[in-house]
């Protein structure tokens, strides 16, 4: 990528952004997108200014408006596959959104009137970056890369995190270029943005000004970085083992999903009240959901029961550096298990092998490598053998996207080994796993399917159904 000069910054160029959002403000009919996730309170402004209660996969039209409450967060898939990640308290507005797959008339132009929100950009971002713009009350987000986070804070002073190659932050009082890692804050619509290396802690209150929207404001184009706050822990344990895979951002709308990995003790993990997994840590980094992710989890027992298990999706998900707290990678979806392995634990007397039957799943994702996250399979069955005696794994998962088998005489069998982890490298995909607990009661395993030119993924707990 070319370096970005501070001549390329110029206001004169900003005056375009508001021609464009003036010109394009007229909502159009079509439907922007679509609602991918939402929790809590949200709910969607039409033109006219009802308002009404948005669900999962009701569609979102040029135009409107959608606006979540003190507990509300959402996720709305756009057409071009890009996509916006709304926090609690928040205003978002699709002022004027066209994807026709032509690069002079797309447009993607929003309004953040109030709160903070996430974006990965889509192919309108791609085909002509210039009509790509988020507005707001201070400042306009210019993108020159694939993602960034952007959000008021409580003194009404804006901040802004890129995530992946650089963008571009103006005000009227001038503009400034940040490439990944960089980061700014926005005083006012009239002082140019501020470089800092404090990561700010991004809130979610109105902002202190008026909010305007687009077609009312000076010429801006704005990005600053945010930080990954750490998540609220209940209980802390040093003593797990934790399964996953994690799908990585190759550019705005491609992910790459990597083969199920194991994190081996000793690594520390965070609860919240309810046992669900917040943050772990190893030896050199720490591993979070980012601010806004969408997070579904499950779990057996209590962190601090032997047998404890317990599974998850973070989307998206950060991996940072322990000690100077750099981003080492950003992750679109990071799955998991997690318990405490029962490693070179004696097994009970009379255990040769097992059957477990499932405790629990994570939906699947499908990825296409060519358009990232295409769609949410449904997770049909799984089972899980293990002969201790002969050190052999059969795992079989079915899912409406395809499965995964290690019974089929094409494939050979996974090898248990002495501290009771196992995997398995296939054709038609691949998985990992460990049993649980000092009986080796409970497992988990994380698995990938191939499938042409997808992907899809899940994470499993297990139960005991019988053994001999």
């Amino acid at each position: 990528m070319k370096p970005i000069r501070s001549s390329q910054f110029l206001p004169a160029r900003c005056l375009l952004v508001v021609a464009l959002s003036s010109a394009f403000a007229a909502p159009a009919f079509a439907a922007a997108g679509t609602a991918q996730f939402t929790a809590g309170d949200v709910k969607v402004k039409r033109v006219d200014g009802a308002l009404t209660v948005l669900s999962k996969g009701l569609e979102i039209d040029s135009g409107q408006s959608v606006l979540t409450g003190a507990d509300g967060r959402a996720q709305v898939r756009f057409t071009d596959g890009g996509l916006i990640s709304l926090q609690p308290n928040t205003e978002f507005k699709i002022a004027s959104y066209v994807d026709k797959l032509d690069a002079k008339e797309d447009r993607f132009l929003v309004d953040l009137l109030r709160g903070s929100m996430r974006a990965i950009t889509g192919l309108i971002g791609k085909r002509n970056r210039d009509n790509y713009r988020v507005n707001t009350a201070t400042a306009t987000i210019g993108i020159r890369g694939s993602g960034f986070n952007v959000g008021y804070n409580p003194d009404g002073t804006l901040s802004v995190t890129t995530e992946l190659d650089a963008i571009e932050v103006c005000t009227a009082g001038g503009c400034v270029g940040l490439t990944a890692g960089e980061s700014v804050k926005v005083l006012s619509n009239t002082q140019a943005p501020v470089r800092t290396n404090v990561r700010a802690v991004v809130s979610t209150p109105p902002p202190v000004q008026e909010a305007l929207i687009a077609t009312q404001q000076a010429a801006t184009l704005a990005q600053i970085k945010l930080p990954v706050v750490a998540a609220p822990s209940g209980t802390v344990v040093s003593d797990m083992r934790i399964d996953s895979y994690a799908g990585t951002s190759v550019n705005s709308f491609v992910s790459t999903f990597s083969q199920p990995v194991g994190f081996d003790k000793p690594l520390t993990a965070s609860f919240n009240s309810a046992g669900n997994l917040q943050s772990f840590e190893t030896t050199a980094a720490r591993y979070t959901p980012d601010p806004g992710a969408v997070i579904t989890s499950g779990n057996l027992g209590t962190p601090s029961d032997a047998d404890f298990v317990g599974w998850g999706n973070w989307s998206p998900a950060s991996a940072r550096d322990k000690v100077n707290d750099s981003l080492l990678s950003p992750y679109s979806v990071f799955g998991y298990v997690i318990g405490r392995p029962t490693g070179t634990a004696i097994l009970p007397p009379g255990l040769i092998s097992a059957s477990y039957v499932v405790a629990g799943a994570t939906q699947p994702i499908t990825t296409s490598t060519t358009s990232g996250v295409i769609g949410f399979p449904t997770f049909r069955s799984a089972s899980l053998n293990i002969n201790f005696s002969a050190n052999i794994v059969n795992f079989d998962v079915s899912t409406s996207a395809g499965g995964l088998s290690t019974s089929n005489s094409d494939f050979g069998p996974a090898s248990l080994t002495a501290n009771r982890t196992f995997s398995a490298f296939l054709p038609s995909g691949a998985f990992q796993g460990f049993t649980i607990g000092p009986t080796a009661n409970r497992a988990g395993v994380t698995y990938v399917i191939f499938n042409n030119n997808t992907t899809t993924t899940g994470a499993i707990a297990f139960t005991q159904g019988g053994g001999n």
